[in-house]
């Protein structure tokens, strides 16, 4: 059977199976009634006729929309089919696919002229008018496949350079994060951890010496997740006052960068081809470097989040990355 929508006479949303193919049609793909969940009046009115008339709108929209999306990532987690993509370590699964399939089709029906990254699907080409969203439908696939906890939703985006709407939604206690122009459920704590944080595979030689090098030289202890967005998502609530990534892709960490934007705490900045700008920048710099991104292995650069008062570490670790360019 063909997916269809959710209604008011099916009150159930179903998984679009794509078969390991993301840029299928949603109206193409499969149904399996396990990969299902029950839908309220709520859900329905949000996926057919939603309010959108302001940022704080649209958010409480999506976190309407994400509550089943995460109700069905982690009831099927032990039996969606994995898939191996570019190497052993990079899997995706059919819950990735459909997830951003879903959730691509409600944005083309009621957002229309809004631009989708996403990881799984097309990436499109944008401007400096444009909304523009970065998705992760779940950030931690291998954990996920793994039946580990650590995995979240990363629903990000940013408008006129600034942070825009963003949420970041962990499936299996449906806690989130969330931020607007004028609204979050953030609050930074007078107290971080002093922990320090950076994600790569395993395997990666050259991250694995950055690593060691910015320990010889800082003291901090380290706290890994193998998920990006799971890892901001622990500095969001106060665990870790130092963040880096080397080679990010931008669908990992803009959400939870710009729940953390709301707050004047923290430095947060993207260093690319000797520059240095916000993550968030629509300056025409910023829009070529992503569109030309967008077209190659979408990795966008050296993220770093750190306190404003706390500068030399930021110098210490673009130091130490800057030796292996």
């Amino acid at each position: 059977m063909l997916w269809k929508e959710p209604n008011k006479d099916t009150p159930c949303l179903y998984l679009p199976i794509s078969q390991a193919n993301p840029l299928k049609s949603i109206h193409d793909c499969f149904i399996d009634p396990q990969f299902s969940c029950p839908v309220d009046t709520q859900f329905i009115t949000s996926w057919h006729s939603p309010t959108l008339d302001s940022p704080k709108q649209v958010c409480l929209t999506l976190l309407t929309l994400l509550h089943p999306l995460a109700t069905l990532i982690k009831k099927e987690q032990q039996n969606i089919k994995t898939y191996e993509k570019s190497a052993p370590h990079d899997v995706v699964t059919e819950m990735d696919i459909g997830i951003e399939l879903l959730l691509r089709y409600w944005f083309k029906k009621h957002l229309p002229t809004h631009k989708i990254i996403g990881e799984e699907g097309k990436k499109e080409q944008i401007s400096a008018h444009d909304i523009i969203w970065y998705l992760d439908p779940i950030d931690g696939t291998s954990n996920y496949s793994k039946q580990s906890s650590n995995y979240c939703i990363n629903l990000g985006s940013t408008y006129k350079g600034k942070p825009y709407i963003n949420i970041v939604y962990k499936p299996d206690t449906h806690q989130h994060f969330f931020s607007t122009p004028e609204h979050s459920n953030y609050t930074h704590l007078q107290k971080q951890s002093s922990h320090i944080c950076t994600e790569f595979y395993p395997h990666r030689k050259t991250e694995k010496e950055i690593l060691a090098k910015i320990l010889e030289q800082k003291n901090l202890p380290l706290m890994q997740t193998q998920a990006l967005g799971v890892s901001l998502f622990n500095m969001i609530q106060g665990k870790g006052s130092v963040f880096y990534k080397y080679n990010v892709k931008p669908w990992d960490v803009i959400a939870p960068l710009g729940i953390l934007a709301h707050s004047d705490y923290w430095d947060i900045s993207l260093s690319f081809n000797q520059q240095e700008l916000s993550p968030f920048s629509n300056s025409p710099e910023m829009l070529s470097h992503l569109n030309n991104a967008f077209q190659h292995n979408c990795r966008i650069g050296l993220i770093i989040i750190c306190p404003k008062h706390s500068l030399s570490i930021k110098k210490l670790i673009q130091t130490i990355v800057a030796e292996y360019e």
